[in-house]
């Protein structure tokens, strides 16, 4: 089958215009992945900022059940899969929490196995370091074409996708 010079500028025209759409796919696929990492990295920034100011004090007085109760309230934010505070310049643990597997918030050690992203903030109080907290987000809800994710500081609930 030989195919004439219109069908074969039509058939050129076709290929080069499914690898241009192609190519533009590629291209919005990474940046928007990029973008939503870079937002989940400075939601994890905030976070821990948040939390490193509210926990100055329950951890400087040592109260468990006030740190446990403000952990806990970071729950509602999906993206977040755990939160560990030490205390003190030693770095001791103090107490957290991880996601389970019905995505749930349970008691914690002091280790956090796999890959999140992890930011660090210092507690103080006045100049005095009072102990850490680190904050693993992760990119679960980021990844799935099912869910997506608002992210924000102020407002990071779930919303289903449309579909």
């Amino acid at each position: 089958m030989t195919l004439n010079v219109a069908q074969r500028l039509s058939l050129v025209s076709l290929i080069m215009i499914a690898i241009v759409m192609v190519g533009f796919g590629a291209y919005d696929f990474w940046t928007t992945r990029s973008r939503m990492e870079h937002e989940l990295e400075r939601s994890a920034k905030f976070t821990a900022e948040r939390l490193a100011v509210v926990l100055a004090i329950p951890l400087w007085d040592l109260n468990e059940k006030l740190v446990g109760q403000i952990l806990l309230a970071e729950q509602d934010n999906q993206t977040v899969y755990a939160l560990l505070v030490r205390e003190g310049d030693a770095n001791k643990f103090f107490q957290g929490v991880q996601r389970d597997a019905q995505w749930r918030f349970a008691k914690s050690k002091d280790k956090v196995a796999g890959e999140y992203i992890k930011v660090n903030a210092l507690i103080t109080k006045g100049q005095e370091k009072v102990g850490e907290v680190d904050v693993f987000l992760t990119k679960r809800y980021a990844e799935d074409p099912q869910v997506r994710v608002k992210i924000s500081p102020v407002d990071a609930e779930p919303a289903q996708g449309k579909g």
